[in-house]
């Protein structure tokens, strides 16, 4: 059963499972596993530690140095590096080859995982969405059976920004496919740039969401409420596009 892909058509999305079937079985041969994986090294050279990464966020920051580095590229700064703080996610969709651009699909390895690593990595932050949205719903249950101060349609939309924020996710993953198949130069650049501002609007909603406790949610509804309305509307509008 074909996952929910939109903005991406059918025979589009038929065409990049292709792929990536055919890029997996290379990588394979290669003895390589073609997973991104949940854990990278800081990416500053005087620390380098280990980071998971628990949340969807792609903005992190190393708990042993303090800078600040982007999931998807590496690049860092701030914290005691003196260097600049890192761009956001948002400004990392643009390839770094100008001439990817007009390659066939799926005949140059470098362009196919520029945007092959964005959709994995957002398809592993949707997953840990999900899994943090059925640890609040369990702790969004026990402050209803333990406080009388909110009812259970005060708590829903809890669920619902979880919800939400797992759906952005998903389309997310697959306005990188969309950019990836644009061959007119306008026309991607264009893309880019919705899809930038859609990426940063699910970044600030994902660190809002999953990086404060459930009480911290409940406490801010109205807040959150009217940015789920916002984020829904930009969610239709990209899935238009």
């Amino acid at each position: 059963k074909r996952t929910f892909h939109s903005p991406v058509s059918c025979k589009l999305a038929v065409s990049w499972e292709q792929g990536v079937e055919k890029y997996l079985e290379k990588k394979k041969a290669g003895g390589e596993s073609g997973v991104v994986e949940n854990v990278k090294p800081c990416p500053n050279p005087d620390c380098n530690i280990p980071t998971t990464k628990t949340s969807g966020c792609m903005h992190l920051v190393c708990a042993h140095c303090k800078c600040e580095w982007c999931w998807q590229c590496g690049n860092y700064g701030g914290g005691n590096t003196n260097r600049q703080r890192p761009h956001h996610v948002y400004n990392c969709n643009e390839p770094r080859n100008e001439n990817w651009n007009s390659i066939a699909p799926f005949e140059d390895d470098g362009r196919f995982n520029f945007y092959y690593e964005r959709f994995l990595n957002h398809t592993e932050a949707q997953k840990l969405a999900d899994s943090k949205r059925k640890s609040a719903k369990k702790k969004t249950e026990n402050i209803l059976s333990n406080f009388h101060t909110i009812t259970s349609s005060e708590a829903e939309f809890v669920a619902e920004a979880y919800e939400l924020l797992i759906v952005c996710r998903n389309v997310l993953a697959w306005t990188y496919v969309s950019a990836y198949f644009i061959r007119v130069e306008t026309d991607r650049i264009r893309f880019q740039y919705i899809q930038g501002e859609f990426e940063r609007y699910v970044e600030d909603f994902s660190r809002t969401v999953e990086e404060n406790d459930v009480m911290y949610l409940l406490q801010h509804r109205l807040d959150i409420t009217n940015t789920t309305k916002a984020l829904t509307k930009f969610l239709g509008n990209i899935m238009r596009q």
